[in-house]
C-alpha cells in the first residue's frame, strides 16, 4: 500500500551519502480499505541494514446515542415511531445494523431498512464523518404480547 514516489539525494549526479548527509523521499499511501496498514522500508549501508517502519492509521469512529433507545409501550396492532440521534465523536466511519442470527439477515427484503422482530430500523446503514450526527428511526409494531 506504500510506494516510494521520489528520492532526492544531496548530489544530482550520484546517490552516495556520507556521514552527516541526508536523503529525502516521498512515500505515497493508497488504501484499498479503512483497515490499518504496516510495512517497512529497508535501508542497506556498508555497516548493515536497518528497517524504518511505516504505519497508516486512522482515528476509529466513536458513536454515541444522545437519547436512550426506549420505544415505550404499544398496544397490539398499534405502532410507535421514535427517532434516536447518533453522534460520531471519533474518526469517519461507516455503520450497518445486522440481525443477531445470520439467517435473519438473509430474510431482509428492504435495502434502506432492517426488520428485527417487531422493530424496523431506518436507515439500516450509514456513513458519519467526524463530528456529524444522524437520526436513526425505529418503528415498534408489536405482533404479540410481551
Amino acid at each position: 500500500m506504500f510506494t516510494v514516489a521520489r528520492v532526492k539525494y544531496p548530489s544530482e549526479t550520484t546517490g552516495d551519502l556520507a556521514t552527516g548527509m541526508s536523503v529525502t523521499m516521498a512515500v505515497v499511501f493508497q488504501a484499498p480499505s479503512f483497515a490499518d496498514f504496516d510495512d517497512a522500508i529497508t535501508f542497506v549501508t556498508e555497516e548493515g541494514a536497518f528497517k524504518l517502519p511505516l504505519s497508516a492509521r486512522r482515528d476509529p469512529p466513536v458513536i454515541s446515542l444522545v437519547n436512550p433507545m426506549n420505544c415505550l409501550n404499544s398496544w397490539l396492532g398499534d405502532r410507535v415511531d421514535m427517532a434516536f440521534r447518533c453522534v460520531n465523536n471519533g474518526g469517519d466511519g461507516g455503520f450497518k445494523f445486522f440481525c443477531e442470527r445470520d439467517e435473519d439477515d438473509n430474510r431482509q427484503t428492504e435495502d434502506a431498512a432492517i426488520k428485527i422482530g417487531s422493530f424496523t430500523i431506518t436507515p439500516s446503514e450509514f456513513y458519519l464523518y467526524s463530528g456529524n450526527a444522524i437520526d436513526v428511526y425505529v418503528s415498534f409494531n408489536p405482533e404479540s404480547e410481551g
